[in-house]
């Protein structure tokens, strides 16, 4: 217990701190531990920062961006085998940063988050890409833009490759526009929004409602008025019969979308609550 109330009072000052300043690996190791009491966060970086050590006495001081980048590639995906995983991808440990050190597998955004490290670590100008459905790693090369999937052995994805996932995941036409929108670095909280929303969905599909609602609590601190967040979190209250909550997350829902096309459906339930609205206790 005071191990958590620690993780739990280092995320509130990671929330304090400008965004530019978060650091993404401790964040996502925070999160881990409100799921896993037994992660030690403090030897999860340290393991990070000794994974990074011989990447740097690899790499000459005079190596261009392209050299670099490769050198990058093959040491996480050959030297340290990092990969995706591919059999079971939907378990939680895939998101928990210090599983995936220590069992070297992962999901996309959380491999992306270990290569980000490693590729700043030898002065690569590196940043997550929340490319729909499957996130990528940007490396800038002057004017140019690298490509990276750290989830599929650190591959370079040419544009027709990156053009053909985007069409499988629109609902109409894409042209360059579209995909150099789909290619822009995605912000701090955004990253950690992505990687709390992939455990709430794998939460809610067990039924765990207990780690659904921490989930939702965590992106609220991130997202204070996100409306999916708020609708969520109040038909959760439903369910555990916590009538107020429930009443005040759906009513504020409909204040931030007055035009949903759930508002009948959310009405009723709040209509239905409202006689029955208590503190819990």
């Amino acid at each position: 217990m005071q191990r958590q109330a620690m993780h739990s009072l280092a995320w509130q000052e990671m929330l304090e701190l400008p965004e530019i300043e978060w650091d993404l690996c401790h964040a996502a190791l925070l999160i881990a531990a409100r799921f896993d009491a037994h992660v030690d966060v403090r030897q999860a970086l340290l393991t990070l920062d000794e994974l990074a050590l011989p990447l740097v006495g690899q790499c000459n001081t005079g190596a261009d961006t392209i050299a670099r980048l490769e050198l990058l590639n093959d040491y996480f995906a050959v030297q340290l085998g990092f990969h995706g995983d591919t059999q079971d991808f939907y378990q939680p440990d895939n998101s928990f940063l210090h599983k995936v050190i220590e069992r070297r597998s992962g999901i996309p955004l959380s491999l992306s988050l270990i290569y980000l490290r490693l590729a700043r670590a030898i002065g690569l100008d590196a940043y997550g890409i929340g490319f729909p459905g499957h996130f990528l790693v940007g490396v800038a090369n002057g004017s140019q833009q690298r490509v990276i999937d750290p989830f599929n052995a650190a591959q370079q994805l040419p544009r027709d490759e990156l053009m053909a996932r985007l069409r499988n995941h629109a609902a109409t036409d894409v042209d360059e526009r579209m995909l150099r929108k789909a290619l822009r670095p995605i912000t701090p909280r955004a990253i950690l929004v992505r990687m709390l929303r992939n455990l709430k969905q794998i939460y809610m599909e067990k039924q765990d409602v207990e780690n659904a609602l921490a989930c939702i609590e965590m992106i609220l601190s991130l997202l204070p008025e996100s409306p999916d967040e708020l609708r969520d979190r109040g038909m959760i209250y439903q369910h555990i019969e916590y009538a107020q909550g429930a009443v005040a997350d759906l009513k504020r829902y409909l204040e931030l979308m007055p035009d949903s096309d759930e508002r009948g459906v959310i009405e009723a339930v709040i209509q239905s609550l409202d006689t029955q609205a208590s503190p819990l206790h």
